[in-house]
């Protein structure tokens, strides 16, 4: 005389984010006819998913590796889609862009679709070449080429005010 009344429900899905962008980290090696760029990125995701982000205008995709697995995936026009497993993966994009460096060089942007965290960006400039300022958004780097050249020209200014030298101040 017994029974048993089981009942199954899907449970809901929580509202939120699916995918997280742990860490990111934009190279550029600008050359002198062209910039070749190299995006590596950390991404966490709860679900299998396509995940697009914009490269920069005329950008030439060279090589997209996921978790060291090399895709064949090709950009259609500026948008690339990237084939996202649940879990962690590790993506390392490579491209390059027609235009080198010149007198100023200005870093093409990428928008990866999502907010991301550890963001890094590194400008690997050619030996020849001297690095004098820097802008954009948030913290930049510290430019010591600056406090050094004050540096040197207040003690060249202190050491011509030393009257046993026989060295001008112009001189120094």
């Amino acid at each position: 005389g017994e029974s048993l009344e089981i009942k199954v429900e899907r449970p809901q899905a929580v509202a939120g984010q699916t995918l997280t962008i742990d860490q990111s980290y934009l190279t550029a090696t600008p050359g002198a006819r062209a910039s070749d760029y190299r995006l590596f990125m950390v991404l966490r995701s709860s679900r299998g998913l396509e995940h697009s982000l914009d490269l920069p205008q005329g950008a030439v995709l060279q090589k997209v590796t996921i978790n060291g697995i090399e895709f064949p995936i090709r950009a259609v026009g500026q948008k690339l889609s990237l084939p996202i497993k649940p879990g962690r993966q590790e993506v390392d994009i490579r491209w390059r862009v027609e235009g080198g460096v010149g007198l100023i060089y200005r870093n093409d942007s990428v928008k990866l679709g999502l907010p991301s965290v550890n963001s890094k960006v590194e400008v690997n400039l050619p030996s020849d070449r001297w690095l004098l300022a820097v802008g954009g958004e948030g913290m930049g780097p510290a430019i010591l080429f600056w406090s050094k050249l004050i540096l040197l020209l207040l003690l060249a200014i202190a050491l011509g005010r030393v009257s046993w030298i026989p060295v001008s101040r112009w001189q120094w």
